[in-house]
């Protein structure tokens, strides 16, 4: 299943939820920025307050990046070309995709701007742990861009 099938993800969370707020979500899905905030957007206003929202794998390209330069300066070991390969191939088009990356640094903004909806996040080397505010959030038009205000253009650089 496509995680961003908003459609098919809402049609699942009506039959298995019906309408209950969640306490944990982990994405361990696509490695892909459009996806994985798709997944955020529908999921994180289900959450009741204070529960947690994790994204696994966040920094995936740019520790396959880290591992191609360190490849190329040494001599190339197998097992860091073979996860960068690994890693490539999640990727539909790596060149045009936005990183992963790019979400957590859109949830520290959003944090800065709205504690009431977003009341922590946590990033750790391989997790980005997200902590539901006290605000209503209405699944059907929740957007992360509405929270997250980038007042310096600090995105703009990864766009």
């Amino acid at each position: 299943m496509d995680q961003a099938d908003r459609a098919k993800v809402t049609a699942i969370l009506a039959e298995e939820i019906a309408g209950r707020s969640i306490d944990l979500v982990v994405d361990d899905a696509s490695h892909q920025f459009a996806a994985t905030l798709a997944s955020f957007e529908m999921l994180f206003p289900r959450l009741r307050p204070g529960g947690l929202y994790v994204i696994e794998d966040w920094s995936c390209q740019h520790r396959a990046a880290d591992y191609r330069e360190q490849a190329t300066s040494e001599g190339e070991p197998s097992w860091a070309s073979a996860f960068v390969r690994a890693v490539e191939k999640q990727v539909a088009n790596p060149d045009s995709d936005p990183r992963l990356v790019r979400l957590p640094l859109e949830l520290v903004l959003a944090r800065a701007s709205n504690r009431d909806a977003i009341r922590d996040v946590t990033v750790m080397d391989h997790l980005v742990v997200v902590q539901r505010g006290a605000m209503a959030l209405d699944p059907a038009t929740f957007r992360l861009a509405d929270l997250a205000k980038d007042h310096f253009g600090n995105l703009r650089a990864i766009d």
